[in-house]
C-alpha cells in the first residue's frame, strides 16, 4: 500500500511538473494571453512597452476587441478614435500588409493617453513611444518627439524610419507604416480591451 501510495505521489508530481512545462510554453508561445477565470481569453499585463516592429501576429491580439480595421486609403476622422469606449484601459494601434498575419509596425497605450489631443508637432511620451492626435492633422507615433516636416500635416520626417506610423485626420486617408508610404494593400488597425489579468507582480493593471 505505502509503494502505491508513493507511486502515486510521484506520478501526481510529474502531472504538475508537465503542466506547468505546458503553460510556460504557451506564455512564450503567446506572451500577452492568458485564458481569464471564465474561460475567455483576456490579455495579460503589463504589455510590452515600446514600438514594435515585426514582433506580434495578428492572433496574438484575440485578447483584444476590433474596433477599426479599415485600408491605408480609408479617410481615418478623430471618431475612429474618440468611439472607443470609455472603460477601455489599453489601445493597440498597428498597421500590417494584407495577407500577412504579422503586424508590421504597432504600439500599445493607455486609451486617454493614445486619444490625447497634441498641439501640431509636439508629441506626448507615454509607455515607449511619442503619440500625438492634431485634430485636422494627424494621429500615430514615433520613437522620438520629432513628427513634423515643413508643410506636412502627417509625420513625413526621416522617411528612413521603420518605427514611425502617421494617418491624415484631414479627410485623405493614409499615410505611413515605417518605411512605407502611400500603402495601397496596407490596413490601419485598433483594438483595445477594457478587461486584463492580474499583471506578473501581482497587482491589477
Amino acid at each position: 500500500a505505502r509503494a502505491s501510495s508513493a507511486g502515486a505521489l510521484k506520478e501526481a508530481a510529474r502531472a504538475a511538473e508537465e503542466a506547468l512545462a505546458l503553460e510556460a510554453s504557451a506564455e512564450r508561445a503567446h506572451p500577452y494571453r492568458v485564458m481569464g477565470e471564465d474561460g475567455n481569453v483576456v490579455m495579460r499585463y503589463p504589455l510590452q512597452e515600446g514600438i514594435l516592429v515585426n514582433t506580434l501576429t495578428l492572433d496574438e491580439l484575440d485578447g483584444m476587441v476590433k474596433h477599426y480595421d479599415e485600408p491605408y486609403s480609408h479617410a481615418t476622422s478623430a471618431d475612429d478614435f474618440d468611439s472607443i469606449p470609455s472603460q477601455a484601459k489599453w489601445v493597440f494601434v498597428g498597421a500590417y500588409k494584407e495577407g500577412s498575419p504579422m503586424i508590421a509596425l504597432g504600439a500599445f497605450g493607455q486609451r486617454d493617453e493614445v486619444l490625447r489631443r497634441t498641439e501640431r508637432n509636439q508629441p506626448h511620451e507615454h509607455n515607449g513611444a511619442f503619440w500625438y492626435m492634431t485634430d485636422g492633422h494627424s494621429v500615430g507615433f514615433a520613437p522620438t518627439p520629432e513628427v513634423g516636416k515643413k508643410g506636412w500635416l502627417v509625420d513625413a520626417s526621416n522617411e528612413h524610419d521603420p518605427a514611425r506610423l502617421s494617418w491624415g485626420l484631414h479627410g485623405l486617408g493614409g499615410y505611413r507604416a515605417g518605411t512605407q508610404l502611400g500603402l495601397g494593400c496596407w490596413t490601419k488597425m485598433l483594438y483595445y480591451t477594457s478587461r486584463h489579468a492580474e499583471s506578473t507582480n501581482g497587482h491589477s493593471c
